[in-house]
């Protein structure tokens, strides 16, 4: 069962920025408070703005390097800190991966404590893990701006 956390519009691109340094400071708080894996699915159409929101979320986790999409690398790893405990913040792109089984053997090795999972197109892999919460992201047009619902499954 998922459950609808939140809806919000947003109009630009400092409205969307607002949304992701409060969004990433829940995220910090979400890893203190439980002390271990999270996921977190973005879905949505092509260029609606999935890299783009992850690599603003990666900039206020204090990750220094370019990030990137990694469509053909599937996982891609940077490590960082919160709060002095050591981070790893995951990177997926699960576009071309169809196989929900092979994947889930294959995340089972980067699932410990303080893991983040940032999973682009997972929606078809929303049932895997026990607790995550989904972004799923919509245009709803060039002039109103982008929506944003957030889902917590249980």
């Amino acid at each position: 069962m998922k459950f609808l956390l939140s809806s919000l519009s947003f109009k630009n691109k400092k409205e969307t920025l607002k949304f992701v340094k409060f969004f990433s400071l829940f995220l910090k708080t979400i890893i203190e408070i439980e002390k271990k894996e999270l996921f977190i699915f973005f879905s949505g159409p092509f260029g609606v703005g999935k890299t783009t929101l992850i690599k603003s979320i990666a900039k206020e986790f204090n990750i220094k390097e370019n990030l990137r999409s990694p469509s053909f690398i599937i996982l891609k790893t940077y490590k960082t800190k919160i709060n002095s405990r050591n981070i790893n913040f995951h990177h997926l792109d699960l576009y071309r991966i169809s196989n929900k089984e092979s994947i889930f053997k294959f995340l089972k090795n980067y699932f410990k404590k303080n893991n983040i999972f940032l999973i682009e197109w997972g929606d078809k892999f929303f049932d895997l893990p026990k607790y995550c919460f989904i972004l799923k992201m919509e245009f709803l047009d060039y002039k109103e701006g982008r929506k944003i619902k957030i889902y917590f499954r249980a």
